[in-house]
């Protein structure tokens, strides 16, 4: 192909056969590698153009009006098109609206090679965020001033295309050959421009470059191996001080205080609470004593964070300084759990099969392409579809000891290199969730590790009571019964069959029995969830809040033990039989070629899956313990499809304890651990009340370099007093009305994901706040972490967030204002808090004190700690919740605040205040 034209186009809708029509073509030539002409032209559609369409595109109806009829410019179009390759982004609408409209103006169709740039995204550039033509501009650097117009949309498209182009040219041989053959089952012809790429590269002999290496036919990266020579600092024999490893810095003499502090607290075998002040670089202070304290013990340190987005964090912003600071280099690893990386050997065995499932075959070029490119083998750096995300399943672990025997990747296996490099490092990071199967797996490959520090430690107990809880969910259980299928299917079933008969394979049951006993588990695993749902619905009948949750008492209701039963007995039936095919296949692995094998180490999978109904049997057996919990959750629409079951600790005190006395030193440490200047709540949610420990808070005070300005409604009703309806429809108007004095970039705080999705919804469908760009948790497309990317690059934008994800996201620039729609309370219908409520209350204590107000206080913290970190110049929080000053536990909340005061005021007030150059002036 020499000639591509780059097509957009802009219409009054998404169906010329619904009368929708182009209001503007856009066309631009590239030939030999350049831009060589383009043509635009607006289009009159002959009918009105909507209001929704103008804001969009800012195309109106007087813009179209002297404008060419179809029929007019048609010729032109299909000249421009001739003898040229279509390219699009996002090509099957454009091609398929032009040629709508071809067939109604009674034109010849189009009859050409086609190529969709987001296709080619996707493939050649597989960890890229977002496949929105905007966001690519704004990462590649293109001027991009008009988006939703076509001649800027069509001319940036082919800036794109042109790099993609050039980006191809750079995969080694053996990868474009891969790609190439993967290439026939897409729906487009990359396959001309693969093949072409691969001519060239055979006619020029081209060599691996040295940065990558090839094994078994699959081309990747060489991997950084840490050095075993630890690093040490030459101070002529003196004691070794931090100031003798970091360099001429920026560091404030109080943060070298608490660097120190750390040190002290690691190098006397402490465990020790830390609540930092704001405005130090909490993160930068604690990698520089991990880094000191693993010179001086020559041994590393393991650090902790609540989840694998902070450990990112920590990667991409504060290692980059961490490295600019310190005299001599320190080898940091970054370590998740083994699913977290790819596994080659299965990866190898896939790339064989012949699937022509489209989402797969993206998938497996997408991972030939970032195989070239990763440091890691971290699969989460790639952006995969939600089916390339099932499809990541299938090669996340080898529950087989016979497939790791014959694994000839073990010398390149990711996740092997990770721990081999974490045993030769500084310091290691990690999640909470990994730290604690690392401490209760016997069988765990990492090396004991003496020093610890937590960061995020106000989540630790939360996540680690996760980490022992059990799930069953009714989509799991339909998934992975979809997954193996009927023996009369080509699913995995179906496909061991027919193993099974071609290979003369003894097994006991029969293929018929084998298939009631799947239809059993199917059945009755279906009224047992709908037995479940209704359970929840009984009980929550005049719920009005979508979600439904409570406390299962399965053995004391003898409709759910007895449906569990036959479910229980089902399963039993099902798994045994299939057991014993699977051992009669294991005793035969060796002598199976790659496909068979793949085959058998998926029926091990499913069949390690399904052994989610035997822990949750003996979780209900163990429901007399009184320390756990097994309670129901569902949606309020969506029948039995939602419901999932979780059995869950109250308390794993014991636990902890195990790890607290497995170690030399633990450091807690967390913006948000003291309430009232007491560490006394922390203390007892992590279980330290047996253990000598020391405490250190390093109080804030807020200066006049972050301005902020705690503000409390006294015009919005209590929260308690009126329905939740009401009260977000009154938030809304106070929302919409301070977003259009400050027009600026708010946070908003939920305290449920109710609340939240109908405050967006009324705001949104208000159409009041047009100019700015909404993006709303659980609502909006792509995770809460995209949103925040997405949120940093405009001026006007509004996040919709809860206050459980505030605090992780990464927010850049200045942010105007956070709003706390609500105190952050946990629900009372929430049935572990209720649980833990009667617990606390059966040891004669009050449980909204000794557990719902710290909690609620501790999260409040949190949200307006981030956003003081932000360094917003006279940025505004602004609380709707009046019981904050207006009840007598109030003052917990604001005495718990770094250094801030509250004003009580009505909205008219405060729009007048924040119009006064964010709040320089105080209100009467």
């Amino acid at each position: 192909m020499n000639k591509f034209v780059i097509v957009d186009i802009e219409t009054t809708g998404h169906s010329p056969k619904k009368g929708d029509r182009i209001i503007q073509f856009a066309g631009v030539v590239i030939e030999k590698g350049k831009i060589v002409d383009t043509y635009t032209t607006y289009i009159n559609p002959e009918i009105p153009i909507s209001p929704f369409i103008t804001e969009l595109t800012g195309i109106d109806n007087e813009r179209v009006a002297k404008a060419p009829v179809f029929h007019e410019v048609a010729e032109d179009i299909l000249k421009l098109l001739e003898g040229a390759c279509f390219v699009a982004h996002n090509v099957h609408f454009d091609y398929t609206f032009l040629q709508e409209e071809l067939e109604l103006n009674h034109f010849p169709l189009l009859d050409c090679p086609v190529l969709d740039t987001v296709e080619m995204t996707r493939i050649f550039e597989p960890t890229m965020e977002s496949l929105k033509l905007s966001d690519i501009a704004s990462v590649a650097g293109f001027d991009h001033d008009r988006p939703h117009q076509a001649d800027s949309d069509a001319y940036v498209t082919a800036e794109w295309f042109l790099h993609l182009l050039e980006k191809a040219g750079t995969f080694p041989k053996r990868t474009i050959n891969q790609l190439r053959k993967f290439s026939k089952g897409l729906r487009t012809n990359l396959y001309e421009i693969l093949d072409e790429i691969y001519k060239k590269k055979i006619e020029n002999k081209e060599s691996l470059p040295d940065h990558l290496d090839i094994y078994r036919g699959i081309v990747f990266k060489k991997q950084h191996v840490f050095n075993k020579a630890r690093p040490s600092i030459n101070n002529n024999n003196q004691i070794l001080k931090i100031e003798d490893l970091v360099k001429n810095h920026t560091l404030s003499s109080e943060e070298m205080s608490l660097i120190k502090y750390i040190i002290k607290c690691l190098n006397d075998g402490e465990l020790a609470l830390v609540e930092p002040d704001i405005h130090y670089n909490k993160e930068l202070s604690y990698l520089i004593a991990a880094s000191f304290i693993s010179i001086i013990k020559k041994e590393p340190v393991i650090i902790s964070l609540a989840s694998v987005s902070n450990q990112q964090m920590i990667t991409e912003t504060i290692m980059p300084k961490l490295k600019e600071i310190l005299h001599v280099p320190i080898q940091i690893q970054l370590l998740k759990g083994k699913k977290q990386y790819l596994n080659l050997w299965k990866f190898e065995k896939v790339l064989k099969d012949d699937s022509q499932n489209y989402d797969e075959i993206i998938t497996k070029m997408q991972m030939l392409v970032w195989l070239t490119e990763t440091n890691t083998g971290d699969v989460s750096e790639i952006n995969l579809s939600s089916a390339g995300l099932q499809f990541l399943e299938k090669l996340s672990e080898i529950p087989l000891a016979e497939a790791e025997k014959d694994n000839p990747w073990l010398k390149h296996d990711f996740y092997k290199k990770a721990l081999s490099n974490a045993r030769e490092a500084q310091v290691i990071i990690t999640n909470h969730h990994f730290l604690m199967s690392h401490l209760t797996n016997p069988n765990s490959q990492m090396i004991n590790i003496n020093y610890c520090i937590i960061d995020d430690a106000h989540l630790f107990e939360k996540n680690a009571i996760k980490y022992f809880g059990k799930r069953l969910s009714y989509s799991s259980v339909k998934y992975y019964l979809n997954q193996l299928g009927n023996p009369d299917q080509l699913k995995i079933l179906g496909r061991i069959e027919r193993l099974i008969r071609d290979k003369g394979i003894f097994v006991k049951h029969s293929t018929e029995l084998i298939y009631q006993y799947y239809l059993e588990l199917s059945a009755k695993s279906d009224e047992f969830f709908l037995l479940c749902y209704n359970y929840l619905l009984k009980l929550k009948k005049n719920t009005n809040q979508g979600k439904m949750s409570c406390q299962f008492h399965i053995r004391e209701n003898n409709s759910l033990l007895y449906s569990w039963e036959r479910v229980y007995d089902a399963y039993k039936n099902l798994y045994n039989s299939l057991f014993d095919r699977l051992s009669a296949l294991i005793d035969l692995y060796k002598d199976f070629n790659d496909n068979e094998k793949l085959l058998v180490e998926d029926f091990a999978y499913i069949l390690n899956q399904l052994t989610m109904f035997k822990d949750m049997h003996d979780e209900f057996i163990m429901q007399m313990d009184q320390q756990r919990i097994i309670f129901g959750e569902a949606d309020l629409k969506s029948a039995q499809t939602s419901m999932v079951i979780k059995s869950q600790f109250l308390s794993i005190h014991e636990q902890l304890a195990n790890f607290y006395m497995s170690k030399k030193a633990i450091l807690f440490i967390s913006n948000s651990l003291t309430i009232k200047n007491s560490f006394t709540f922390i203390s007892k949610q992590l279980g330290l009340e047996s253990f000598p420990f020391v405490q250190k808070q390093f109080q804030t005070q807020l200066n006049t370099e972050i301005d902020v300005h705690l503000y409390a409604l006294n015009d919005i009703p209590n929260v308690v007093d009126i329905s939740e309806e009401e009260y977000v429809e009154v938030i809304s108007n106070h929302i919409i009305a301070i977003a259009q004095t400050l027009q600026g970039r708010i946070m908003i705080s939920f305290s449920s994901y109710e609340m939240l999705k109908d405050t967006y919804n009324l705001i949104k469908d208000s159409e009041t706040l047009e100019e700015f760009v909404l993006l709303a948790q659980g609502v909006s497309s792509g995770s809460i972490h995209r949103l925040a990317k997405q949120f940093n690059r405009f001026e006007k934008a509004i996040l919709f967030t809860t206050a459980t994800h505030i605090e992780g996201l990464l927010i850049e620039g200045i942010v105007d204002a956070l709003i706390i729609a609500r105190l952050p309370f946990t629900s009372p219908n929430d049935p572990v808090f209720a649980k833990q409520f009667k617990v606390i209350k059966s040891m004669g204590k009050s449980p909204f004190y000794e557990l719902s107000l710290p909690d609620a206080v501790l999260r409040l913290k949190l949200s307006l700690v981030k956003f003081f970190k932000l360094k917003s110049k006279a940025g505004s929080v602004i609380i709707f919740d009046k019981r904050i000053y207006a009840t007598n536990y109030g003052h917990a909340f604001l005495e718990s605040l770094p250094g801030v005061s509250i004003k009580t005021v009505s909205l008219q007030k405060l729009c007048k205040q924040l119009e006064k150059n964010k709040g320089e002036l105080d209100l009467d």
